[in-house]
Order: structure tokens, then C-alpha cells, then sequence
């Protein structure tokens, strides 16, 4: 519906995307310092997507509905996540690895005060790209403050091969996995979390 392709210092802001079959609401490739705020999603194939996209903000959207995952970041750095409502996403995707709330991969940034309840996968999920054991594209860094998650299908938070990410103050429960989990991850703090039912 909306696509950045090598653009910088855009407003993407208060418009309703719906009903996009293939592909993405909104979609960034090589695009900085852009912001994504006020917008309604609905029942989109992909809710917002950003690859090697540095230093843009995703704030108070509302992305309902996503056949596959409402927010998924690879290889960006210093993005903003906040204030987002992220509901019901995957529920009809024909993979069951889709359908998480917010997805990031070999990506480092600030998700704070987000909604993220009903999605078919993880609240969050975070990962680091290896190579032969090596890493390529590293998730490290990440600011994970104030979120409310709930009834999602598998974990609350899940971080894999990441390393010196905070976790705090967020409010995880009746997840259908873990609240918190770590894979081969290191060096990180979750603190003054409220975790419960999951």
C-alpha cells in the first residue's frame, strides 16, 4: 500500500490501510529517520515491515488483524517502537511461525508501552542472524519497557541468541508459552516485571 524505498524524513501519519492481500501495509527498504504514527491497519497480508532501515519511529498505530505479523524489523538499528496497539495478527496464516506481534531480527531498538494481546504467535520476539556459527546481523541492545502482553499464542517475550537487552517493568500474562524466555541468550536484565498465568 505505502512503500520507502531508499527514502529518508518521511511522515507516514493518520491513514487507514486495509484489506491489502500480498504484500505489506506499509513497507521500508533503506529508508531512515522516518515515522509511522496515527495510522490504522486492518486485515492486512503484513502489517508494517522495515529491512535495513535505520532510526525510524513505529508510535501509536493501531494494527489489527495481520494474516501474518503486525511489525517486523530486519537489520534496522535505533528504531522507535511505542504506543502501538497489535491485535489478532496470523490467526489465518497458512505458516504457524506467523502471526507474532512484533518480530526483529539481527535489529536493535526501544519497544515501549505497546498493547500486544490476541496474536496467533510471540508478543515479541528477537533474534540474532549466525553464519557458520558466527554473527552475521547481531540483535543486542534492545529497550523492552512498559508493554502490556497478553493471550498471545506462544511466548510473551522471546529472545534468541541475543545479548544485553532490558527487560522491565512489563506486564506479561495469560500467554499460551512463556512469559519470558531465553535461547542461547546472554548478559541480559528483566526487571520489576509482572509476569503471571502464562
Amino acid at each position: 500500500a505505502i512503500g520507502l524505498w531508499n527514502c529518508s524524513n518521511n511522515r507516514i501519519i493518520n491513514n487507514t490501510i486495509r484489506d491489502i492481500p500480498f504484500g505489506y501495509g506499509v513497507e521500508l527498504y533503506n529508508s531512515h529517520g522516518n515515522t509511522i504514527e496515527g495510522n490504522f491497519l486492518l486485515h492486512n497480508d503484513w502489517g508494517i515491515e522495515m529491512q535495513r532501515s535505520d532510526s525510524n519511529t513505529i508510535e501509536a498505530n493501531e494494527i489489527a488483524d495481520s494474516i501474518n505479523d503486525a511489525i517486523r524489523a530486519v537489520k534496522c538499528n535505533f528504531s522507535i517502537i511505542s504506543g502501538n496497539t497489535i491485535t489478532g495478527s496470523g490467526w489465518e496464516s497458512d505458516y504457524e511461525g506467523n502471526g507474532n506481534g512484533i518480530f526483529m531480527v539481527g535489529s536493535m531498538g526501544a519497544i515501549y508501552r505497546n498493547l500486544i494481546h490476541s496474536n496467533r504467535g510471540y508478543g515479541i520476539y528477537i533474534e540474532s542472524i549466525f553464519w557458520n556459527n558466527y554473527p552475521a546481523d547481531e540483535s543486542y541492545d534492545n529497550f523492552i519497557h512498559g508493554n502490556k502482553i497478553r493471550g498471545n499464542g506462544k511466548d510473551g517475550i522471546c529472545l534468541v541468541k541475543s545479548w544485553q537487552n532490558s527487560l522491565w517493568d512489563n506486564n506479561i500474562t495469560a500467554n499460551h508459552g512463556d512469559g519470558i524466555s531465553f535461547d542461547f541468550s546472554h548478559n541480559n536484565t528483566a526487571e520489576s516485571n509482572n509476569i503471571s498465568k502464562n
